[in-house]
């Protein structure tokens, strides 16, 4: 009878130990676990500041970049995704490298105005998911010998000052069922010449 005593008095502190070692474990682990979830905080949060979406009707219209910080000079990878969720395409007077769903960059001193020529062919959103890539300057998008903004010594267009710029988007000639993305910020750093 003492035996079995002793062994349920052992099993119990055997149980008190194990449970005593699982709760200092868990406690060890809390700190790493709630830094994984700051990192993954920070990293939706990163996403989210690379992302303008919206929803009107049966079209869905996403401004996609890869960074919302970049040094003056540097393109930024974009894209715009158009879901169209109806049965048919739209269309619309634009060549994909005219001026429509154009993206830039501008500021209250800097504004984006690209130029655009005749139009002589047609831009098609299709049902289904349509993405346009392009790269978006942070340079200047003209300049001259005469004012500024002053042209390089090889002729190009210098880099943008640093600041905080916005997203603006060309819909020219778009169809108004096409929602509009919200702006992103994007933050210029200075050029460093080396």
């Amino acid at each position: 009878m003492q035996d079995v005593a002793r062994r349920k008095v052992r099993l119990s502190q055997v149980a008190i130990a194990a449970s005593l070692a699982l709760t200092i474990a868990v406690a060890a682990l809390l700190p790493l676990a709630s830094m994984a979830n700051a990192d993954a905080l920070r990293t939706r949060a990163a996403a989210a500041a690379t992302t303008s979406t919206i929803t009107k009707s049966q079209f869905t219209t996403t401004l996609t970049l890869a960074t919302t910080s970049v040094v003056s000079g540097q393109p930024i990878n974009a894209s715009i995704t158009i879901v169209n969720r109806t049965r048919r395409p739209i269309s619309f007077p634009s060549c994909r490298i005219d001026a429509a769903l154009l993206v830039g960059i501008a500021s209250a001193a800097i504004p984006f105005s690209p130029l655009n020529g005749d139009v002589i062919c047609r831009t098609v959103i299709r049902p289904g998911v349509n993405i346009v890539r392009q790269l978006i300057p942070t340079t200047y998008l003209g300049c001259s010998n005469l004012k500024a903004p002053f042209c390089k010594t090889n002729g190009t267009a210098p880099p943008l000052p640093a600041g905080r710029y916005h997203t603006v988007i060309t819909w020219l000639d778009v169809p108004s069922v096409v929602p509009h993305p919200a702006p992103l910020t994007i933050v210029v750093k200075a050029f460093a010449n080396r």
